[in-house]
């Protein structure tokens, strides 16, 4: 399919679906966040916490305090950041993303008029979006790249350390030396 594409028509589709991968990879980012803060406030309110900490020497008093802070403060950054929100909107613009691609019409060029009206409806989407993270995006990219044929090993290795962080900051100048500009 895409062999027949010409250059403009292939970059519109690979760009829709790499922004597809590209939120879903943040629904699922602040889904998780979400599901971690909120087993944690879960199991440090348990009794069965309650009861452990009741059985502790004096030297340990300090314990429940401590959970306690713990727990608010996981729940206070759970609200401020606003994960649950967060896990919506990505996946609200994926599913936009998923709908621009299911307009397309594959396996064909478009025409002028067809390819201005979706690169508007892209445009229009992507104004929508919160600011990217670059690292994260360039791993879409290469995601992509090997999910349509593309040899693995071409693609650069990125340190686990940096994959981990890809979900936290942007990485941007890190992303660029990848992409090669």
């Amino acid at each position: 399919m895409t062999d027949q594409l010409d250059d403009r028509n292939y970059d519109l589709l690979f760009g829709v679906r790499r922004s597809v991968r590209y939120h879903n990879h943040r629904r699922r980012f602040y889904e998780l966040w979400n599901t971690a803060t909120v087993t944690a406030a879960a199991v440090g309110g348990s009794s069965a916490v309650a009861s452990f900490v009741a059985g502790l020497p004096p030297a340990w008093t300090w314990l429940p305090v401590a959970l306690a802070g713990f727990v608010a403060l996981l729940g206070a950054v759970d609200l401020s950041v606003g994960t649950a929100r967060r896990a919506n909107q990505h996946a609200e613009l994926a599913r936009e993303f998923i709908g621009l691609e299911k307009s397309y019409a594959r396996g064909r060029n478009l025409d002028d008029d067809e390819f201005a009206a979706l690169t508007r409806q892209r445009l229009e989407i992507e104004s929508r979006e919160p600011p990217p993270l670059r690292l994260l995006d360039t791993m879409c990219h290469f995601e992509l790249l090997t999910a349509l044929g593309d040899d693995v090993a071409r693609h650069p290795r990125i340190p686990w350390f940096r994959r981990m962080l890809a979900n936290w900051i942007s990485q941007t100048g890190y992303a660029r030396r990848l992409a090669g500009t």
